[in-house]
């Protein structure tokens, strides 16, 4: 099971594989990035109600009010909430700086169309965690979320606006990624045109850590067990292709700096055309000097036509 890095049992769970940033640790990263940044002295905090959203609503708001920002609301969603409108009112009453947000992306969506008809928006914005930052997401927001809703990602956007594009051999794990999305996920959807793909992240992580694991299968070879998976895993690191260096230390997984990941920030922007995009912000809330990689995974692993 490739998983999203949200559960603690992942790293002892024989079916377990973790290939992507800890829930809990983006929260803190997005709390963290958007004090530095921001500068809000208050703050509402939206959430899925599920274990794993609930803990990184902890985590966060230890943080927050550890450095001086109130946690003035808390709104609990649902999977299949069909109406937002009493939150919306609930946190306008609270008149948070900002709104952090750690939830789905269909309450959430919900939620903005909801804030637009009452006409309300947090002064400093939304700030999320492990949100789609895809720009073909825009008309699902629709335009009240344009400048106004960020989210931390775990893997570069390709085309996004102010950063590098596909196409140099440092991106070839992005060129292999929207080669397989073009073909299969790459189409409107329901009538919304996605620029690259549904939850790309999740398709990035899962495309990063299916080469990671061939190559660790590889050089095992007849000694393919958990343990010696997990050894490889913790004294090698890997070019994913896609920007950042995956590596899992041995040990303390929620160092500091975190060494697992890179992430970026993107807010919903105006394409050069009208239509959505996404920009990203700096400074990046996680951008640590890449260790070298050792795992064998390189470019020409990538099978791109």
């Amino acid at each position: 099971m490739l998983t999203w890095g949200w559960f603690i049992s992942e790293y002892t769970d024989p079916y377990m594989f973790p290939c992507h940033a800890n829930g809990a640790r983006e929260a803190l990263l997005t709390s963290k990035w958007t004090i530095e940044n921001k500068h809000p002295k208050t703050a509402a905090i939206m959430y899925l109600n599920d274990p794993e959203d609930i803990a990184a609503t902890d985590e966060a708001t230890k943080y927050l009010e550890s450095n001086g920002v109130k946690v003035v609301s808390k709104v609990a969603q649902e999977w299949d909430s069909p109406d937002e409108s009493q939150h919306v009112l609930s946190v306008r009453v609270a008149n948070p700086d900002v709104v952090m947000v750690f939830t789905w992306p269909t309450p959430l969506a919900k939620f903005l169309h909801d804030a637009a008809g009452q006409n309300w928006a947090p002064p400093m914005g939304y700030w999320a965690k492990h949100v789609m930052a895809d720009p073909g997401y825009g008309p699902i927001w629709g335009d009240y979320a344009r400048d106004k809703l960020a989210s931390l990602d775990s893997f570069e956007v390709a085309g996004a606006q102010n950063q590098d594009q596909a196409g140099t051999d440092k991106h070839w794990g992005l060129l292999q990624w929207r080669m397989l999305t073009d073909k299969y996920a790459g189409h409107d959807v329901a009538g919304f045109h996605l620029k690259y793909t549904m939850g790309h992240h999740i398709t990035q992580a899962a495309l990063s850590c299916l080469n990671v694991a061939a190559t660790a299968f590889q050089a095992l070879g007849a000694n393919l067990t958990r343990p010696a998976f997990m050894n490889f895993l913790e004294t090698h690191s890997f070019d994913t292709g896609m920007g950042p260096t995956l590596a899992w230390p041995h040990g303390n997984h929620g160092q500091e700096p975190y060494s697992f990941n890179r992430e970026q920030m993107y807010i919903y922007s105006s394409a050069p055309d009208g239509s959505y995009g996404v920009k990203r912000l700096w400074p990046d809330p996680v951008n640590i000097p890449q260790a070298p990689v050792t795992g064998g995974l390189k470019p020409p692993y990538c099978q791109c036509t």
